[in-house]
């Protein structure tokens, strides 16, 4: 008979992972904290992550899918470019204001060169910064210099810098968390547009 999945269980794993992570960094983070923080044994935590590195792929390779599907949806709506930013980036800012350690987590591992992130992601992202490029450059919206990976590093990898800095404190500037989102969707539109 199969052992029943507890997803509470599995949910306190993962969100131990992230905010240990994104507090302490990789390396200060063991299987053995993730599982004391999460209430469970460090065998449970083995049985569906079988190591701390599995389990650091599936946090990642969440995160990024929770952005492309935002990403394919507005394609799909065919929304204008300034929408799909604004999309995107209210995504991302609202998810740096109400779940730190998401932004933290991602921004950590991303720019951690150990650790690759899944061949059929990494094609997922490429292929849907090569759809925009493609719809909004035949619309003349877009920026025709512009290449998939600055697509990419325009609608994520700024925005998740911008909030990283602010959130840290590393500026004076105390606004409305509206202000901010709508900051960086403008940094964003005035980059991306032709």
């Amino acid at each position: 008979m199969a052992r029943r999945i507890d997803e509470t269980k599995i949910e306190r794993i993962r969100e131990a992972a992230l905010e240990i992570i994104s507090e302490s960094g990789i390396l200060n983070c063991s299987v053995a904290m993730i599982a004391q923080k999460a209430n469970v044994s460090v065998g449970y935590l083995y049985r569906h992550y079988p190591s701390k590195d599995d389990l650091i792929a599936f946090l990642l390779k969440n995160s990024l899918e929770v952005i492309n599907d935002r990403i394919a949806s507005l394609l799909e709506q065919e929304v204008s470019l300034e929408n799909l930013v604004r999309g995107v980036i209210t995504l991302i800012g609202e998810t740096a204001i109400s779940e730190p350690a998401k932004i933290k987590f991602f921004i950590i591992v991303f720019n951690d060169f150990s650790y690759g992130i899944n061949p059929a992601l990494t094609e997922q992202v490429r292929t849907l910064s090569q759809q925009v490029i493609d719809i909004y450059g035949a619309k003349n919206e877009l920026n025709p210099q512009l290449q998939a990976v600055d697509v990419f590093t325009i609608l994520i990898g700024m925005p998740f810098q911008y909030f990283s800095v602010y959130f840290k404190g590393l500026f004076e500037q105390k606004e409305e968390d509206s202000f901010i989102i709508e900051h960086m969707i403008q940094l964003a539109l005035s980059t991306i547009r032709k």
